[in-house]
């Protein structure tokens, strides 16, 4: 089994000290995805606006998410079935 990459060494501290540098656009990836928890700390800790694929990025603390509810969507095409 294969260990997600380190990513605490991201260099927030610089982007975030940019005036008007912008906030996060975090893409739906593996990876990224493994490292949630850390992703939505450390644009707690720098405070840089972020939104974000799924909504347990929200859930463990991001500003929000961009996309779908899988569980609403997958309710949905059950039913469809039926």
């Amino acid at each position: 089994m294969s260990r997600p990459l380190p990513i605490s060494n991201v260099p927030l501290n610089s982007f975030a000290q940019v005036p008007n540098g912008g906030g996060l656009v975090v893409p739906p990836d593996g990876t990224l995805n493994a490292h949630r928890d850390l992703i939505v700390a450390l644009a707690a800790r720098y405070r840089l606006p972020a939104v974000y694929p799924y909504r347990h990025f929200v859930a463990a603390g991001g500003l929000m998410s961009y996309g779908i509810d899988y569980v609403k969507h997958l309710t949905c095409e059950a039913e469809c079935l039926w």
